[in-house]
């Protein structure tokens, strides 16, 4: 009876529920009687550019912050991951999902979510408050000269390979530059990262990859399985993806996998540079190849080193600095001339700025400081 109602437009003495066309009329003549908070852009700004930050860090995904933010009572009205997918739609723009619930007293989809993403914002804070071993990013040397080689692909739709010495936070820098990135341009601005492995190292593969990250979490349940899907259909894919935005940037972390590694020579790693460069040529989006110069000394190395060397324009990052160590030392809570030396000695050697930030965790976690002594001991096991 209910439904029969619902359809002809009824409402049912003493449900609450209402019809679309009810509901239809409130929106265009009644605004002023939503029992509803105004919209407060402050508030959606500043957890909106939160949640870019948390994005950056910890491995998150927008999956992985629905599947902990969706209340417990959300209906999912037979939709399977309805939560995520509102979600990454309130993450580009929130100013349809305000319009009034179809339920007296329930809030609108925005306001449930922004609800959600503070309640998880609140219990991070209070958890990190806790730990020591997280304060925050610091803009190094090395940081801005990798964000050089991000604009300059961005700009000239070109290929750049940024190497650094290993463990001068590549993986880091890139995660917030895309967090910066998505706080200026919104979620939707045309910035991905893919990471390469053992597991990947295919031009299938990476194709996937590159689609997934376009079309974001979801996006491998629309396209299937990629061994069904043809390279070239794939390709035509993204260039579909792509071709309304302008001055895009595909950063690909661990590409060394691409060229040399461990004495060894990938025999498909050119194919793979000439698929990618593809999508250059095309004036899809540039590419950011981010790893430890092995790419372009193979492309000079291969018999027809011009053509696919002089796409690649190369640019070495220099070892973090001391003013770079003295800025991670202030953000820590660390001073002291013995505790600088032995900072400087970590910083500027073998393993770079992961080798003093693990240092410093170690020396919290064993010792819940960090001093000369404690960073010695720690090191020592």
């Amino acid at each position: 009876m209910l439904e029969q109602n619902i359809t002809e437009g009824k409402r049912e003495q003493g449900n609450q529920a209402i019809s679309d066309n009810e509901l239809d009329a409130i929106r265009r003549c009644e605004p002023q009687a939503q029992n509803h908070a105004p919209y407060d852009i402050a508030r959606y700004e500043r957890l909106n550019h939160r949640l870019a930050d948390e994005l950056s860090q910890n491995n998150n995904t927008l999956q992985k912050i629905a599947n902990i933010t969706k209340p417990k009572d959300f209906n999912d009205r037979g939709y399977i991951n309805l939560w995520y997918d509102r979600l990454v739609e309130w993450s580009k723009s929130s100013e349809n999902m305000r319009l009034p619930s179809r339920y007296t007293g329930e809030p609108s989809l925005a306001e449930q979510i922004e609800t959600a993403l503070e309640k998880l914002f609140i219990d991070l804070d209070a958890e990190r408050a806790l730990r020591k071993n997280n304060p925050g990013f610091v803009e190094t040397s090395v940081f801005r000269s990798i964000v050089a080689g991000f604009q300059m692909s961005r700009e000239l739709c070109r290929i750049v390979e940024i190497s650094t010495p290993p463990g001068s936070g590549k993986t880091t820098a890139a995660k917030h530059y895309l967090s910066q990135c998505q706080k200026a341009e919104g979620f939707d601005c045309p910035v991905w990262m893919i990471t390469l492995s053992e597991c990947n190292i295919s031009n299938r593969l990476i194709t996937w990859e590159i689609i997934k990250a376009i079309e974001g979490d979801s996006g491998m349940f629309e396209n299937g399985n990629p061994d069904r899907a043809s390279e070239y259909g794939m390709n035509e894919r993204i260039a579909q993806l792509c071709s309304s935005k302008l001055h895009g940037l595909l950063i690909i972390d661990e590409a060394q996998h691409i060229g040399q590694f461990h004495g060894n020579v990938r025999p498909h790693g050119l194919n793979i540079i000439n698929s990618l460069r593809n999508f250059c040529d095309r004036g899809l989006f540039g590419i950011a190849l981010l790893s430890n110069g092995e790419v372009y000394d193979r492309t000079k190395k291969s018999r027809n080193s011009i053509q696919l060397s002089s796409r690649i324009l190369p640019i070495k990052a220099k070892k973090p600095t001391e003013n770079d160590i003295d800025l991670i030392m202030s953000t820590w809570g660390v001073s002291g001339k013995s505790e600088r030396e032995i900072s400087l000695k970590l910083g500027t050697g073998d393993g770079g700025l992961r080798t003093l930030t693990d240092a410093y965790r170690l020396a919290l976690h064993k010792y819940d400081e960090i001093t000369y002594t404690s960073i010695s001991m720690a090191l020592k096991g």
